[in-house]
């Protein structure tokens, strides 16, 4: 046999057309139950010799033989082509001749191909979708909308086969509970504070619809991305938030000046009632004591009231004395009144002593000496006229 081969491929490579028309005349006699025949091959072949002729015709296999190898090889392939792999996030809903038949989870499986079909879903992606729209408040002003939105697909089966476009039903309800809520609320408390309010609000209420629909998505976010008024009143409208910003700074200031003064004020009116009611009782405690001292001088006088006269007029010259610094001295015989300044004498000491102390000089304090000693004089020669 390696002879054969040798002999034939030495002189060179077939004939393409030759081989072709070779290999269509066997399929055509395969095809119509006849055998190839030599002198068939042999016309078409008048330049090869003998022993390839016999090699070939020898060494081809029965018809049988060659449709079991060929359905073999088909199964093969059909056999291989039905295998698929479910990723970690997926799910697949697998459909037997275009009906449903099973839901398959993550991992390694396999269906008849051609019979069986898997659709695999992505349950764990958060899907997106924006929107914009022109909406009517309301207190009856126009505001344009942008928002987007986010969902996942929660039951595959579901999402394939209870709506046609599920995606496309998710952004009509949204639309029509946003629309719906902000028909209840005023242009400014959409544009300002109330987003967050608005876009939870169309949340719930898209979730409840969804619900209903049974298209297997759970709604996530409703994120309310910009609001703004038309175009024409864009500049009031700056205008009106520029005075809003204004008041609010102005009350954010009048707050800052109350908080400082009236903790001030109230710690000096603190301090005045403490004050108030020190002085009450300072002045109950005083006339409770005159109150009882009275009394006391009461029953002293009722018991001897010469003696109680004059001890209280006594008490009253030493009390006025002690608190008078000014002395006069009268001769009755000669009718002279005299002066005794004893005050300038008791400030011409403090004085002094003050000089004294802040200054150690021996020839001031000589001098204070002398000025005093010179007043003393003065003063008796007063008293001796």
């Amino acid at each position: 046999m390696l002879d054969l081969f040798t002999r034939r491929f030495s002189q060179g490579p077939p004939d393409l057309d030759e081989w072709l028309d070779s290999v269509g005349r066997k399929l055509k006699n395969f095809l119509s139950g006849r055998p190839n025949s030599n002198e068939d091959y042999r016309d078409n072949h008048k330049g090869s010799d003998d022993n390839d002729s016999n090699f070939f015709n020898n060494n081809a296999l029965p018809p049988s033989k060659l449709f079991l190898i060929g359905l073999g090889i088909l199964f093969a392939i059909w056999f291989v082509l039905g295998f698929y792999i479910v990723d970690e996030k997926e799910r697949a809903v697998i459909l037997r001749f275009g009906k449903y038949s099973t839901l398959q989870n993550p991992g390694i499986h396999w269906a008849p191909f051609f019979i069986d079909s898997p659709i695999r879903v992505n349950i764990k992606q958060v899907r997106s979708t924006s929107y914009s729209s022109t909406l009517l408040t309301g207190d009856e002003n126009i505001v344009k909308i942008h928002y987007e939105v986010q969902y996942i697909v929660s039951d595959p089966i579901k999402f394939l086969f209870n709506v046609r476009n599920p995606e496309a039903v998710v952004g009509e309800v949204v639309n029509s509970t946003v629309r719906e809520v902000i028909g209840k609320n005023t242009l400014d408390y959409v544009l300002l504070e109330g987003r967050p309010v608005v876009a939870q609000e169309s949340r719930e209420r898209a979730i409840q619809i969804l619900d209903d629909y049974q298209i297997g998505i759970t709604l996530q976010t409703i994120n309310i991305q910009e609001a703004q008024p038309p175009e024409e009143v864009q500049n009031a409208f700056n205008d009106t938030n520029k005075a809003r910003e204004d008041k609010q700074r102005y009350i954010n200031e009048a707050e800052a000046y109350s908080n400082e003064v009236i903790p001030v004020a109230r710690g000096d009116a603190q301090k005045i009632l403490e004050g108030a009611n020190a002085y009450k009782s300072r002045v109950i405690a005083e006339a409770e004591g005159d109150a009882s001292r009275f009394l006391n001088v009461l029953s002293e006088y009722v018991q001897a009231p010469e003696v109680t006269e004059r001890r209280l007029w006594l008490e009253t010259l030493s009390d006025i004395y002690s608190r008078n610094v000014k002395v006069y001295v009268g001769n009755p015989k000669s009718g002279q009144l005299l002066y005794l300044p004893l005050d300038s004498i008791k400030k011409n000491l403090s004085a002094n002593q003050e000089l004294n102390q802040s200054s150690p000089s021996q020839n001031q304090n000589t001098t204070n000496e002398n000025q005093l000693r010179q007043q003393n004089s003065d003063t008796r020669s007063r008293l001796v006229r």
